[in-house]
Order: C-alpha cells, then sequence, then structure tokens
C-alpha cells in the first residue's frame, strides 16, 4: 500500500512539475510572439504544442514577406509619382514662359494682359505644388540610397548663392552672406544638400519681411549653417509643429503645402544632420549642423 501511495506521489509531482515546465515555455512562447519573432525551441513533449510552434513560425515568415512587399511596393510607388512630378515640372516651366513672353508683346490689349496675368499665378501655383509633391515623395523614396561623398561644402554654397543673386533681383538685395574664407568638408550627398538649402533660401525669400542673413561656419566638429529673416509672429506652439507634414500657418494657407520643412528635415537627417527652429525678437532662425570629416 505504501508503495503505491509513493509511486502515486511521485507521479503527481512530475505532473505538477511539468505543468509549471509547460507553463513557463507558453511564457517563452507569449513572449517570442509578443516581440514578433520566431520561435525557435519549444521544450515540451507535447506534439500539439510543438505543430503550434510550428504554425506560428509560418504565420511570423509569411507576414515578414506581406510586409517585406508592402514595403517594396510603397517605395516603388513613391519613385513612381517623384518621377511623374519631375516630368510635369518641365511642361509648366515652359508654359509660365510663353506666358511671360506674351506678356512683354506690345500689341496685346489690356483685358488679355489681365487673363494671362491670372493664368500665369495659377501656373506659378500649380507649378509650385508640383514642385513641393517631387520634393516629398523624392525626400521618402531615397530614403535608403543616400551615396555620402566627401563634399567641399563652401564651394556648394558659394556657387549656389551666386546663382540666386545673378538670377534674382530679391535675393540680390536680401540676402546678406557671411561664407568661411577657408574650405570646410562635410560627408554628405549633393543633389540633397543642395535641394535642402534651396529649399531653405526659397521659403526665407517667400516669408522674410526683410534682409536674409545667411551665415555658415565650422566648429567643434560640424559646420554650422544658420538662416535667419524678419517673420511675422510665430508662437512656440506653431514652432512645434512646423516640420509636421502639411503644417502651415492659418493666413498662409493658400501660399504653403505644408510640405518643404517637412521634407527638408528629412533630408538632413539622411545626411546624418541636425535642424532646428527659433524665433526670437521677430526673427525666425533655421539652424543646421552637419558633421565634419
Amino acid at each position: 500500500m505504501l508503495v503505491v501511495f509513493l509511486i502515486t506521489g511521485v507521479f503527481i509531482l512530475l505532473g505538477i512539475l511539468y505543468i509549471f515546465h509547460l507553463k513557463r515555455e507558453i511564457r517563452r512562447i507569449i513572449e517570442w510572439i509578443e516581440h514578433n519573432e520566431h520561435i525557435y525551441s519549444v521544450n515540451v513533449f507535447d506534439k500539439d504544442i510543438e505543430n503550434l510552434a510550428l504554425s506560428i513560425n509560418k504565420r511570423i515568415k509569411e507576414d515578414e514577406r506581406k510586409e517585406h512587399q508592402l514595403k517594396k511596393q510603397d517605395k516603388n510607388f513613391k519613385k513612381m509619382v517623384a518621377n511623374l512630378s519631375h516630368d510635369l515640372r518641365t511642361p509648366l516651366t515652359v508654359i509660365i514662359g510663353y506666358l511671360q513672353l506674351i506678356r512683354l508683346e506690345k500689341n496685346v490689349n489690356e483685358p488679355v494682359n489681365s487673363y494671362i496675368e491670372h493664368i500665369e499665378k495659377k501656373a506659378d501655383y500649380l507649378k509650385k505644388l508640383v514642385d513641393d509633391l517631387y520634393l516629398l515623395f523624392w525626400s521618402e523614396a531615397i530614403e535608403s540610397e543616400v551615396d555620402m561623398k566627401s563634399i567641399n561644402i563652401t564651394e556648394v554654397v558659394t556657387s549656389l548663392l551666386k546663382e540666386y543673386i545673378q538670377n534674382s533681383k530679391r535675393a540680390s538685395e536680401q540676402l546678406d552672406i557671411r561664407l568661411p574664407h577657408g574650405n570646410i568638408w562635410i560627408l554628405a550627398q549633393e543633389k540633397i544638400l543642395t535641394r535642402i538649402l534651396c529649399n531653405l533660401i526659397d521659403n526665407a525669400l517667400k516669408y522674410s519681411t526683410g534682409d536674409i542673413m545667411f551665415y555658415m561656419w565650422g566648429e567643434s566638429e560640424y559646420c554650422h549653417i544658420q538662416i535667419s529673416n524678419p517673420s511675422d509672429y510665430i508662437s512656440d506652439e506653431e514652432l512645434k509643429s512646423i516640420f509636421d507634414l502639411f503644417y502651415t500657418k492659418d493666413e498662409a494657407r493658400t501660399k504653403s503645402s505644408g510640405i518643404g520643412l517637412y521634407a527638408t528635415r528629412k533630408l538632413v537627417i539622411q545626411i546624418s544632420g541636425d535642424i532646428q527652429v527659433n524665433y526670437e525678437a521677430g526673427i525666425f532662425t533655421v539652424s543646421i549642423k552637419l558633421p565634419l570629416i
């Protein structure tokens, strides 16, 4: 009788230990599932639980495949829209150019001239939207394709600012430029860097109520670029949202798509930089910091 009790006790004890072990394995499986990880091993002698683990692994693998496929489709879609936007820019530029030539004709009467001026304004606005759309999808599409190279940022900035001064009367009158005498080298992609600077300069020219300060210098392992201009009042709450996609001030909704600064920030981050904004004493400042080589 004692032997029976002992054997029964041993089986009960083994059963309890197995249940505790089973619960521990189930907790491990739950942790793997919560972290969307594959179940690497199941240390139980239960075919049903092992089959469950195999089924979960198959499901995780299938989800990973679908996620990869969706990311690829999303990237291809962004490239397609970026290319389409780029293709739309050329005919729009031509249309605007011809409208300007027509307005210069001496035999164009006043009603027709006013119509052409109205069409030109709408075409300019449409081109700005197309440019912003291209910038948005281009910045998203190249996210994992940035080819970083050594760049003499002093040369790039000098050349770009010369173009602005030569081609824009407003830029030649408003830009106050201070650049370093020596060359500053950074690791970046020139196309991205140029797009960032053009976006910020265009933004300053569009919204500034006075002179625009463009300063660049090297200090403490970083190249610093600062673009400042007088601006209408911007609250702290608005500054926090200024890099959000589609964010615009209420009074500027007809002028801005709310894409420019969002895309600019993405591009700065893609070349390992940092961008900050500040508003103090009526001056709006954008500060960029890029690592030196």
